[in-house]
């Protein structure tokens, strides 16, 4: 009978084979698990460590390939260093972007790549990737802006040559077919499709932002201008916008196709660019477009402008045309294409910065005395809000202070031309003419800045005093005038005086600068008490001041003062040490008083400081006799 084995009795076998088998089992619970895990890993891990590699290596080499200015400000852009150190980040930043697609950094390190080799479409285009990424992050957003604002530049400050005038005069071929319009002249059909126009609207990618003037060549489809032009190598490159008349962006139109051909002498016609814009495109505003000429350079060729219908070849509301046409830079009609302008507006608008934002940081930047800073902030003012005139203004103010500093006369002619748009634009801001008469007079343009100076005083108050107008009308007609006009600067200095509405300049009291000028007008008259009088009213508001003390000390020498006289030329020149004025007023005193050696020594500091000065020179011969 067999044994019946029981739970109690069961023994595993312990032969090699079976405790193998066992312990692999009890590993295969653990590994299976753990392969797993490290799989995961790789497959979602690995495309995290070669971002982070790839990005770090980018990174490596754009410290060692841009170069930053010294003191870098928030406009600041880089500069090429190490070409291929950028090289090398570029090829790292791609493969970065390959492994995650979704990260915003790499493009922006993208974006300052490009802007370092001035490649500003391909810096554009990776930082609008940055800003489509995370559009909550500014930088990104300001960055742009900086790009699209160095096209911007680039484009107004290119060689350029309008072909506006020319094209208006050029030959029409249009059908004998009239219609209506306003261009209709002598009674001649093909008269009715071209003409001169003006319209503003914005462009039709940025339908928001602020509209765009352009001078305009209606051309009613079909209708084409032929203009014989010869081509220049500096400037090869045509840039326009096309777009429907503004008036008629209820009509029903469905489109025009626009062409620019080229006959060139003995040579077969060439088709240089064409685009069909359909009509709701139109409606939104003009479309940007150029064409390459170089081939051309150096020659005289026939340019044709076309316009031709819709595909479906509906007329109704056609009312088209081609407006800013120029020849410019290559470079400058790549940017133009990208309406920079607009999408700078519209970065900065992204971002928080209206016209009112950017002049309080111009504002802040000339206070710190960083003119450049605050004129390119004014700019900016300027270009979201063009009509008002508050940022023109500062921009003059800021161009007449730079030629102080800088001795630069090409800023007197910015300060002029853009104070011009100012007055333009506000002409009921009396800063802006007493800036602007300023400007005019140191130009010696007297009449301009007379007439300046008289329309500030019919403006609305703003910071100036009403008298300073009237004090600087003054001081040209006693200074700047051949012969002077004495007596209308006395009256002027009077009605200064009466009204005492002084706003004071850099510290200096422009109402003890009102009794010196008519000090000095007595003193002219001889009027040696009453010019005394006057130069004393100057000392008084403004002691610091050494011109005043000599004046005041030649009053006080011809009333025959002579120990108050010298008293205050010493202070002239306690203020300042290289008064001649002062130094020589008291030779004088000192020869009349008989003392030959402080004479000489007071002649001879007169030509230490103005080695010229003949006078001087003449008074030491006559004390050596």
């Amino acid at each position: 009978m067999s044994e019946i084995v029981t739970p109690d009795k069961f023994v595993i076998p312990s032969t090699p084979n079976f405790r193998r088998h066992a312990e692999w089992t009890r590993v295969r619970y653990l590994i299976i698990p753990a392969l797993a895990l490290v799989a995961l890993l790789v497959f979602y891990g690995a495309p995290w460590l070669l971002w982070a590699y790839n990005l770090e290596q980018a990174g490596r080499s754009i410290d060692s390939g841009l170069a930053w200015p010294k003191q870098r400000l928030v406009d600041s852009l880089p500069e090429s260093r190490n070409s291929l150190a950028l090289d090398n980040a570029l090829s790292h930043l791609a493969t970065a972007i390959r492994w995650r697609p979704g990260q915003e950094y790499p493009y922006r390190l993208l974006g300052q790549v490009y802007a370092a080799r001035h490649d500003w479409p391909k810096a554009a285009q990776a930082l609008e990737h940055a800003r489509a990424l995370a559009p909550q992050n500014r930088l990104s957003t300001w960055e742009s802006a900086l790009i699209y604002e160095q096209m911007w530049r680039d484009v107004q400050t290119a060689p350029k040559e309008t072909l506006m005038p020319d094209l208006v005069s050029a030959p029409i071929e249009a059908p004998g077919v009239p219609i209506r319009t306003i261009f209709c002249h002598n009674n001649v059909p093909q008269t009715c499709y071209v003409g001169p126009d003006k319209w503003t609207q914005p462009y039709a990618a940025f339908p928001d932002a602020p509209p765009v003037a352009a001078d305009v060549l209606f051309m009613h489809p079909p209708s084409s201008v032929k203009l014989t032009h010869s081509i220049y190598a500096d400037h090869p490159v045509m840039h326009f916008l096309v777009g429907l008349d503004p008036g008629m962006h209820g009509s029903a139109t469905d489109g025009a196709t626009f062409q620019v051909w080229v006959d060139p002498a003995g040579g077969a016609s060439r088709l240089v660019y064409e685009r069909t814009v359909d009509g709701l495109t139109a409606k939104r505003g003009w479309v940007p477009g150029s064409a390459d000429l170089s081939p051309w350079a150096g020659r005289t060729v026939t340019l044709v402008l076309r316009t031709t219908g819709s595909p479906a070849n509906a007329s109704a509301g056609d009312w088209y045309g081609w407006g800013n046409v120029t020849l410019t830079t290559r470079e400058a009609a790549q940017y133009a294409v990208l309406a920079p302008d607009s999408r700078m507006r519209q970065a900065w608008q992204d971002d928080g910065l209206d016209a009112a934002k950017l002049l309080a940081l111009g504002k802040q930047a000339r206070y710190r005395g960083q003119y450049d800073q605050a004129l390119a902030w004014f700019e900016r003012a300027v270009a979201v809000e063009p009509d008002w005139g508050e940022p023109w203004y500062r921009m003059g103010e800021a161009y007449k202070t730079q030629q102080k500093l800088d001795k630069a006369q090409q800023s007197w002619d910015k300060a002029l031309k853009v104070l011009q748009q100012a007055a333009g634009r506000s002409p009921d801001n009396r800063d802006t003419w007493y800036v602007l008469g300023q400007v005019y007079a140191e130009r010696k343009e007297l009449d301009a800045a007379l007439q300046a100076f008289q329309r500030g005083i019919g403006a609305s108050p703003r910071k100036v005093g009403l008298s300073n107008l009237y004090l600087s009308i003054g001081n040209i007609r006693q200074f700047a005038l051949s012969p002077p006009d004495l007596d209308g600067a006395w009256a002027a200095y009077q009605q200064a005086l009466a009204i005492d509405n002084y706003s004071d300049e850099l510290g200096m009291s422009m109402k003890a600068l009102t009794h010196h000028s008519i000090g000095l007008i007595l003193a002219s008259r001889e009027r040696w008490n009453e010019a005394r009088r006057e130069f004393q009213q100057a000392v008084s508001l403004a002691q610091y001041d050494t011109w005043f003390h000599v004046s005041l000390a030649r009053s006080l020498w011809k009333l025959g003062q002579r120990e108050p006289a010298k008293e205050q030329a010493r202070r002239a020149l306690d203020i300042y040490r290289e008064n001649v004025d002062a130094y020589r007023l008291l030779g004088d005193i000192s020869r009349a008083e008989g003392n030959v050696v402080e004479a000489r020594a007071m002649y001879t500091k007169v030509l230490e400081l103005a080695p010229q000065d003949d006078a001087a020179r003449k008074a030491i011969e006559k004390l050596g006799r």
